[in-house]
């Protein structure tokens, strides 16, 4: 991945997501980098387990690893899930985010705003992969799970949170319908953003259980949504 932007979006609703990509350009012209928005919307209620979780809070069940994928993040992340062969992921918790940087093959204007946002990540003790063969269509679609303090309200609470937030970056064609995450009812919410690098879709999933709220988002192009994406969230874990 040589002479590419990064585009990045920052926003929250009860948690916070990263909307993190690459579009190919001139490291040496930093015009097109997007900027960084954060916004946070909370969800209010009473901190009880939801249905399909332990006492504690945490999920009983949640769909098995595909053949063939490999599983990201785990306790130090506070959740995982599994990613079809060919992403690449960047490990924040392990301390070593030059050489995720790397990996991606990054340099100058870009390398600096891509270290930015992960280090924004890698203070949330995030999970971060980037489906690699996407990279030569102009933009890296990539996937990122975050977990963070919460209170647990009703589903109804949580859609509106997770609305209020994206409506104020600017979302649009933003639907969001009920799902499982992790085995426990959840929100799931797709959306289309409009950057300088073009239209982008995002496809997040959260819920929130035992007074954590747990974050799965995959933004790619418009148009450029991975087929299995559904699958990447069946297999979230909160831990």
């Amino acid at each position: 991945m040589n002479r590419r932007m990064i585009a990045v979006a920052v926003v929250g609703a009860s948690a916070t997501l990263t909307l993190t990509g690459c579009l190919g350009g001139n490291d040496k012209d930093p015009a097109g980098e997007g900027p960084t928005t954060q916004v946070s919307a909370g969800v209010s209620g009473t901190d009880s387990p939801a249905a399909g979780s332990t006492a504690t809070g945490r999920p009983t069940s949640a769909a098995s690893t595909p053949p063939g994928w490999k599983t990201i993040g785990g306790p130090d992340n506070g959740l995982s899930f599994a990613v079809p062969e060919g992403w690449t992921e960047i490990h924040l918790t392990q301390g070593n985010l030059e050489e995720g940087l790397d990996k991606l093959g990054l340099k100058g204007p870009s390398a600096a705003t891509m270290r930015q946002s992960l280090q924004q990540l890698q203070q949330q003790k995030a999970v971060f992969a980037i489906e690699t063969e996407s990279a030569a269509k102009g933009y890296a679609t990539s996937v990122n799970g975050l977990c963070s303090p919460s209170a647990t309200g009703s589903l109804d609470q949580l859609k509106a949170s997770v609305r209020l937030g994206l409506t104020k970056i600017g979302a649009r064609n933003v639907q969001v319908t009920d799902t499982l995450v992790a085995g426990v009812p959840g929100v799931k919410t797709s959306y289309e953003l409009n950057s300088q690098l073009g239209v982008l879709t995002g496809r997040q999933y959260m819920v929130n259980s035992g007074g954590r709220s747990c974050t799965v988002t995959v933004t790619a192009k418009q148009g450029d949504m991975p087929a299995d994406t559904d699958r990447i969230a069946d297999t979230t874990r909160m831990l």
